[in-house]
């Protein structure tokens, strides 16, 4: 090799590394900052769905109580079941599972919005291995 041509390799070899440095000293400013907003943004999104959870508890509670009420108003001999053949259990049923499938689904986003507040690096532990993909 000529020396123009060695000159050119050394040339690129010293301005990769000081790339490659340059590429370091970015990486090791922004991470705290990326590690930060990660675990901000999953603690609002988990807050954020826990509320909206709670709210469709309340409301579909309130949907039950509403009707309850209103069939103990408008049949005060309690003829309920007599009339209506599966009124009685298909909502109570429904009601039941419902409210089962939300309070779990509050459950798992209280605790995970509470394990980012209180255990932050046991949450970054458990979810790098899903944001990489192993």
């Amino acid at each position: 090799m000529n020396q123009s041509n060695q000159d050119r390799v050394d040339e690129l070899i010293a301005e990769s590394l000081e790339f490659l440095s340059k590429g370091v000293e970015f990486a090791a400013e922004q991470a705290p900052l990326v590690v930060q907003e990660f675990l901000v943004w999953h603690f609002w999104y988990y807050t954020i769905v826990f509320f909206l959870w709670s709210s469709y508890f309340v409301l579909f509670g309130l949907y039950f109580w509403c009707n309850h009420r209103y069939w103990k108003k408008h049949d005060p001999d309690n003829r309920w079941p007599e009339n209506r053949e599966c009124s009685t259990w298909v909502p109570l049923a429904l009601g039941t599972l419902s409210g089962i499938f939300v309070l779990i689904a509050m459950i798992v986003c209280a605790t995970n919005a509470l394990k980012i507040t209180f255990a932050p690096r046991l949450y970054l532990i458990e979810e790098l291995p899903k944001l990489f993909g192993s």
